[in-house]
């Protein structure tokens, strides 16, 4: 698997290398696509990345160089939300999994899951990955998270319900705790959830005694 780009690393210069991006062997793509992003050369650019995520050979080595430059961030924001807005959006789940979490200190990223999280018509797995990554948010305690946290607290999915409880501690339980006794007294959801609400809604009477 290595020879392609080792024999391309010694012979070709960065002009040769983008023409090769162009081959019909995959291989040969892929190779020219990760020595681009390598010493000496360094001269991948973020559109030639977003490109080649839409050529399957490619793709797996095009998310890996993306999310090694965070300097990318504004090409990061434009793909994530053509991403999250495409209609085979759970199809791209894996890749969202990947490139969020390596930009998520962006506060437009932040408020892309956060939207995503509110908005009840994009499917639940699709949710369901946001409300799993949005602790790594560098979020403020702010109206916007607690909006959305409590669409999927009231959502009919449990496993949106399950993923918002595991979002839910502190100040933000103490914004929610009407749904979060709702959950815990209900006697239709499952114990696990209604457990999980319980502990949440104790973490936010814990929370108003320290404040």
């Amino acid at each position: 698997a290595h020879t392609p780009i080792y024999g391309l690393h010694q012979i070709a210069d960065a002009p040769i290398l983008e023409g090769l991006l162009e081959d019909l062997r995959p291989q040969v793509r892929r190779a020219a696509l990760i020595i681009l992003d390598q010493a000496p050369h360094r001269k991948l650019q973020p559109s030639t990345v977003v490109k080649a995520l839409s050529d399957p050979p490619l793709r797996r080595a095009a998310l890996a160089s993306f999310i090694r430059h965070p300097e990318w961030v504004g090409e990061a924001v434009s793909l994530i939300r053509s991403l999250i807005a495409s209609e085979d959006v759970v199809e791209q789940i894996p890749a969202l999994s990947e490139l969020i979490p390596a930009f998520i200190k962006s506060s437009e990223i932040r408020d892309l899951v956060i939207e995503t999280i509110s908005n009840g018509r994009r499917p639940a797995a699709l949710r369901q990955l946001m409300l799993e990554l949005l602790p790594q948010a560098p979020a403020p305690n702010d109206n916007h998270i607690n909006t959305a946290l409590r669409s999927a607290l009231r959502s009919e999915d449990q496993t949106l319900i399950s993923a918002a409880l595991g979002s839910v501690q502190g100040s933000r339980a103490e914004a929610l705790r009407d749904d979060l006794e709702h959950i815990a007294h209900s006697t239709e959801m499952p114990l696990a959830l209604r457990l999980g609400a319980l502990r949440s809604s104790r973490s936010s009477r814990r929370h108003r005694r320290r404040g």
